[in-house]
């Protein structure tokens, strides 16, 4: 399993908000991409991302070290979501991301994505162009699915970057949950908008970015090696074999 992450600090951010931590195993594999609001463009200093990507994390490996299975399922990693957004009102009350977490069960040959907010998971074989398998909670995505129902809306209203739903202090939003046979996956990819809105949907140069973009590619049929490229640390990662 070849993983790499590649991530930047967009021209028009202060600083890189864009984190990935993952676990793996022989019979599981677990990541989850974070992408951190940044508050009016200012110096705010902010590791939000870094820390709610290394919480879920730690205590999924927390929790499948404490059982013999050497497994969890993804019950148990939406009850670790709820637990961890509680501890959020202490240090991030005003602060909000986005993050979308993928768990491949390798038994099961079955992949399971928990999002909230405008990550995206997706897929690729045997093409460049990527298959994206679940769509971002936005008022734009909000706009067209009214519009495939027959209704009017006034366009001016909805946003590719308003959030419908998004990781906040005050509130648990429940992530959506989606499953996928990985039989016609070769690899698997999540994605911040910077990378799936910006880089390849309005096809701006890599080094134009005005948003942090940051994709991280699980290619299944590879021999197991890291690659990472990212212009700050922001990539975590618990492998237990």
């Amino acid at each position: 399993m070849l993983i790499t992450w590649v991530s930047r600090k967009g021209l028009k951010r202060f600083k890189n908000n864009d984190a990935v931590a993952l676990y793996e195993n022989n019979k599981i594999f677990i990541a989850i991409a974070v992408d951190a609001a940044e508050k009016n463009n200012t110096s705010h200093e902010s590791d939000l991302a870094k820390y709610w990507a290394n919480a879920v994390i730690a205590e999924c490996n927390f929790r499948i070290d404490s059982t013999s299975m050497l497994k969890i399922d993804i019950n148990e990693i939406v009850a670790i979501l709820r637990e961890k957004q509680k501890n959020l009102r202490h240090n991030y009350l005003h602060e909000t991301a986005s993050y979308a977490v993928v768990f491949l069960d390798k038994e099961l040959q079955v992949v399971t994505t928990l999002h909230c907010g405008d990550c995206l998971f997706g897929s690729q074989k045997n093409t460049p162009s990527i298959n994206w398998l679940i769509k971002p909670h936005n008022t734009h995505q909000q706009q067209m699915q009214l519009l495939a129902a027959g209704c009017q809306c006034h366009s001016h209203a909805y946003s590719r970057f308003t959030l419908t739903r998004y990781l906040n202090a005050r509130r648990f939003y429940t992530p959506e949950l989606n499953e996928f046979p990985i039989t016609d996956m070769e690899q698997l990819i999540l994605s911040t908008d910077g990378y799936w809105a910006e880089h390849i949907g309005e096809r701006i140069a890599w080094e134009k970015l005005e948003d942090d973009a940051s994709v991280l590619r699980i290619n299944l049929s590879e021999e197991k090696t890291l690659d990472i490229q990212s212009d700050c640390e922001n990539f975590v990662t618990y492998t237990i074999y």
